[in-house]
């Protein structure tokens, strides 16, 4: 599924020869393009896309097959090789220095960009670069022009009566300016304030001291996404990648954040180099470096066009859909229809192809233990999901190595005369005792279990195993496992669709 919602605007990955030898402009070529970071993008009214690399510290136009200059001058590199920006405006746009340009949005009838390390913020328009509000000293204060003072601007929002929203990062506070350029302090006390989005009358914001997303609305605020833990050292707060209920997710210093109509929001989640997902109260991983290649790397700024969502990450900007988990074997009516769209959305039972989640196909071992080592990623994704289990037929560099190891190596699966059996089948006990062994690893409670009695409820409860009675019995007790016409069918395979539902319902019962 992940694979899918990408579509790589390829102008950055890979250069070819011919393009590079084609240059760009008149005094530089394709190739500074290797080293560029892009911290923000937007597309034009006209369809362009401009973007900011703070790299080679100028604007990109990446709308074509060769993309050019859009503001700034490259300089000349320092030791390090790193091009040497300045603070210079100029009438001609192209013939202007940026320090480190870092968020872009339309305001008047140009763009206000984030001049960060010269603390103001520019003002490019069709043939020049200006000064909105600064002076290059830093500091805080209001006003108009040269007199104001930023430290470190970074995140750009507009709202619809064309005010301009200014993440002032350095100073912990969320500024505003007028059309006619008049600074003003919206909100303050923030940590570490990045990127913004308005959307629905809100102003949404990463606040990346403190790992989580807020929402701003008539002077004050609520907690959109994440869990601020605090370290021992005062100010300073963990990082972490949990997904779930959006009060416990975890994220590490989220700089972007992109909010579509229909109010789902995007988050880069930057020391994460993971694109997350926040939909009805709940946080999603869509997009993992881990899963995609190298991409996303550090991803930093987020911006909405045409209800897509725009990425800006180290080296290449891409567009990323709304992920979709619609499949065409499973109908309205099914009874696992709510478990399948969810599970594959949530990245614990994928389909077997894009369009079909194959719901009656049996779960073997291995791809019960990839499951369960994807539900550890999203319930902490800090932990690694690999081991070192030494079962002679768990092979070298397979899909399920990793998971495999892992699962035996903590104990919740175990060997089966010494092997491991990754195609052998598995029945509905075994599934319950894997999943409740994994509780158990993960410290959760599986004791409360004194008032339940299979026998009374089911009339094949002889057919539980011995060993498998506990664990059965915390499934049944906790609605994990649910039988049918006063059937538990303990020795039943059990299939895709029952798999999807006893992951689902396990995270739903332990708030997962």
């Amino acid at each position: 599924m992940k694979n899918r919602i990408f579509a790589l605007l390829l102008v950055i990955c890979l250069l070819s020869t011919s393009a590079a030898a084609a240059g760009v402009g008149s005094d530089v070529s394709l190739s500074a393009l290797a080293r560029a970071e892009f911290a923000d993008a937007v597309v034009t009214a006209d369809g362009k896309v401009l973007a900011c690399d703070t790299w080679n510290k100028v604007i990109w136009d990446l709308s074509g097959e060769t993309p050019s200059l859009y503001a700034g001058r490259i300089g000349v590199s320092d030791l390090s090789g790193e091009p040497m920006g300045r603070y210079f405006d100029a009438s001609d746009r192209l013939r202007a220095f940026f320090l480190e340009p870092t968020a872009i949005v339309p305001f008047l009838d140009g763009y206000a960009v984030t001049d960060a390390s010269a603390n103001v913020v520019r003002y490019v328009t069709k043939t020049s670069v200006r000064t909105l509000g600064g002076s290059g000293k830093e500091g805080e204060k209001n006003g108009v022009g040269a007199a104001v003072r930023f430290s470190h601007p970074t995140g750009l929002a507009v709202d619809e009566n064309g005010t301009l929203y200014i993440a002032d990062t350095g100073n912990g506070c969320i500024r505003t300016m007028t059309k006619r350029g008049r600074v003003s302090t919206l909100y303050s006390g923030l940590s570490e304030p990045t990127g913004l989005c308005w959307q629905g009358g809100a102003l949404f914001v990463a606040e990346t001291g403190k790992n989580r997303v807020i929402r701003l609305t008539d002077g004050s605020f609520e907690v959109v996404a994440g869990r601020t833990v605090t370290a021992e050292d005062p100010g300073v707060y963990y990082g972490g990648f949990v997904n779930g209920p959006a009060d416990k997710a975890e994220f590490d210093h989220p700089q972007g954040v992109a909010v579509t109509e229909d109010g789902t929001v995007y988050i880069a989640d930057t020391l994460n180099n993971a694109i997350r997902m926040v939909k009805n109260g709940r946080v999603y991983t869509v997009a993992h470096s881990e899963d995609m290649l190298s991409a996303p790397v550090k991803p930093c700024g987020l911006t909405v066009s045409s209800n897509k969502v725009l990425a800006s990450c180290r080296s290449i900007v891409m567009t990323l859909d709304a992920p979709s988990a619609k499949f065409t074997d499973v109908k309205s009516g099914d009874w696992f229809a709510p478990y399948a769209g969810e599970a594959a959305l949530r990245g614990l039972v994928l389909g077997t192809t894009e369009m079909t989640f194959s719901p009656a196909v049996l779960t073997n071992r291995a791809q019960f233990a990839v499951m369960l080592g994807r539900l550890q990623s999203q319930c902490d994704g800090s932990m690694v999901i690999d081991g070192d289990a030494a079962l002679a037929d768990i092979a070298d560099d397979t899909w399920y190595t990793a998971a495999a190891r892992w699962a035996v190596d903590k104990g919740i699966i175990l060997g089966i005369n010494g092997s491991f059996e990754p195609s052998g089948s598995l029945t509905r006990e075994q599934a319950a005792v894997m999943l409740w062994r994994y509780a158990e690893m993960t410290g959760l409670n599986v004791n409360d279990l004194d008032d339940i009695d299979l026998a009374s409820s089911f009339s094949d409860s002889a057919q539980v195993s011995g060993w498998a009675q506990e664990a059965m019995r915390w499934a049944v007790g906790k609605g994990i496992l649910t039988g049918a016409d006063g059937k538990l069918m303990p020795l039943a395979q059990i299939d895709r669709a029952q798999t999807a539902a006893i992951l689902l319902r396990f995270m739903d019962v332990y708030g997962l």
